[in-house]
């Protein structure tokens, strides 16, 4: 069945919908899709990921560009800390991160007529940098022009041009499509697919004053083949600074591999994507897109008393059904490393989020609280201590103490915990994550001061992976981890065979090879004669195309590297 609904927006507390990572909303809880663009002298167009404003701020509705300066205030300082400063009216600028409240830059901008504000990192992302979503303090009721964040690394590309004195325009280019809905995560064993019931897109009519009176809003689904599988037109008129909502008919994949949902419209070019992927045994929320992590600010992890808990609710599907392992990563292993167990611990639990079965999950601010009935029920338990041989965005594995069984129709949620007390480091742990497609129902959970059922305010999905019974996991946990040269893979993207070169600090007699897919599955494992420095050969050509993980161990050590196979 197909339903159109039509409601007047421009309201604060609608719920967030981030879009592709080169979209999202400013400020983070406005529903309406915005990309950053620099334009530099030459024409060209740069789109840049950023974060916005976590709890402040006014939903941008229009458009805003203009010529991209420098910020300074009253005492000539970038940071804007201090009032005053140059007429900035008609020009967006760039702040630095850094001696103040992201609010009170903003609005000190602001005043001198600022359209908008791209405040930078201070710090590389090698060095644990990122995005950060900007909570508000000090002047935040009174901040009306728009506000992101972006990285240190992409700060340095645009500064350069700034300082070169080239013409380069900011953009914060509103989007009309928007609230694109796709699977309940982004990878589903077979047994566990749940039909896809809540399709939908929106339309934003932008224009103030002229209602657009038939809009058609499309949705094409193609499957693991490349083929469309589904093609539907939903069409409608949309009121002037509205949205339209368009519902399509529910879908129910059939095949393993990866499938493409792309929503369209009659009015503009813009185009939706949302892809889910059925596997053997995995859920994961994350697509596998691994650049980047979350965390508090140290400050707030040790305000919150030095916890840290991330987590993905999972839905079950009919039949019941044995979690075995859990897979998921961090990008700052070094910096959280003691050598002392008690403090390199972190606790991996899975939850019945719905134990009374009745599809509800309660809007808990405890563990506790997931069951009304009583304390927390705990169906996995396992621990992982961190060895020091951890590299950033490794992916750490681990089996449960005993299988997990998991009811049909279930909800679970499976929790990566961390306390920093016993490490009394003040360090919160980097979480890796994969993308931010919103979807339907209950995605990420994160636990600081409180549980956060909702999870972050930008929806970042985190590499936290539950496996089920026939997931093959390699392990090599009493070897030390081979030097990221140490390992070699070529050709990367590879057809036909993968060259695999080590270079070792001692002879050894021989190397084994896993090679996994993304989910886990083992494909095929092998043992090759080799020498200190030597090379052998992997055929891949009976591979489809994807992104593959071949792990090379030796009694030296191990190392896994991720290679794609194209077609």
């Amino acid at each position: 069945m197909r339903q159109i609904l039509t409601f007047v927006s421009l309201l604060l507390g609608l719920c967030l919908w981030s879009l592709t990572p080169l979209l999202a909303q400013i400020p983070n809880f406005s529903p309406i899709p915005v990309e950053f663009i620099i334009t530099t002298e030459d024409g060209t167009e740069t789109s840049y990921q950023y974060a916005s404003m976590s709890d402040f701020g006014v939903p941008l509705t229009q458009t805003v560009s203009g010529p991209l300066v420098w910020a300074y205030d009253g005492m000539g300082d970038s940071l804007m800390c201090n009032p005053g400063g140059d007429d900035l009216t008609g020009k967006m600028v760039l702040i630095r991160r850094g001696d103040c409240f992201f609010s009170l830059k903003i609005w000190h901008a602001q005043e001198l007529g600022a359209l908008g504000v791209i405040i930078v990192n201070h710090t590389p992302n090698s060095q644990g940098g990122g995005l950060v979503n900007m909570a508000g303090a000090d002047s935040a009721d009174l901040v009306r022009i728009p506000a992101i964040f972006i990285t240190w690394d992409d700060g340095e590309i645009i500064r350069q041009r700034v300082e070169a004195g080239e013409n380069v325009t900011a953009t914060f280019a509103v989007r009309s499509l928007t609230g694109a809905m796709g699977a309940y995560t982004y990878h589903m064993p077979m047994n566990h697919v749940k039909p896809l019931d809540s399709l939908q897109v929106s339309f934003f009519n932008t224009d103030l004053d002229n209602p657009i009176p038939s809009l058609d809003l499309n949705m094409v689904i193609k499957g693991p083949d490349g083929q469309e599988v589904v093609n539907e037109t939903v069409t409608t008129s949309v009121d002037t600074a509205s949205f339209a909502t368009a519902y399509f008919s529910t879908f129910v994949p059939t095949e393993l591999g990866e499938y493409e949902i792309i929503y369209s419209n009659s009015l503009n070019s813009e185009v939706l994507t949302r892809k889910f992927v059925v596997t053997d045994y995995t859920f994961a929320a994350d697509n596998n897109n691994i650049v980047d992590w979350i965390a508090p600010s140290d400050e707030s992890f040790q305000t919150n008393g030095l916890v840290y808990d991330f987590g993905n609710f999972y839905y079950t599907g009919a039949e019941p059904d044995i979690a075995t392992h859990m897979t998921f990563s961090l990008a700052n292993p070094q910096d959280l490393f003691t050598g002392f167990p008690d403090a390199d611990n972190f606790q991996i639990r899975l939850y019945d989020a719905d134990p009374d079965g009745d599809g509800v999950v309660p809007n808990a601010t405890t563990y506790d609280e997931l069951n009304p009935n009583g304390d927390a029920v705990i169906v996995g338990f396992a621990e992982y201590i961190l060895t020091g041989e951890e590299q950033p965005y490794d992916m750490l594995t681990v089996e449960f103490i005993e299988p997990a069984e998991l009811n049909p129709n279930g909800i679970y949620l499976l929790m990566v915990q961390y306390n920093g007390l016993n490490a009394g480091l003040g360090i919160a742990p980097k979480y890796a994550y994969g993308g931010n497609d919103p979807v339907p129902g209950l995605g990420e959970c994160v636990f600081t001061d409180r549980l956060y059922t909702g999870g972050w305010s930008g929806d970042w999905k985190g590499v936290i992976r539950l496996h089920l019974d026939g997931f093959t996991p390699t392990s090599t946990r009493d070897l030390p981890a081979l030097r990221i040269d140490q390992v070699q893979l070529s050709p990367n993207p590879a057809r036909e065979v993968l060259q695999v070169e080590l270079r070792l600090d001692h002879p050894v007699a021989e190397a084994e090879t896993y090679l996994t897919d993304f989910n886990g599955k083992l494909i095929r494992s092998a043992k090759h004669q080799v020498f200190q420095n030597g090379t052998f050969e992997v055929a891949v050509n009976d591979l489809p195309a994807g992104t593959y993980f071949l792990k090379v161990v030796t009694d030296q050590g191990w190392r896994t590297k991720k290679f794609v196979v194209a077609r």
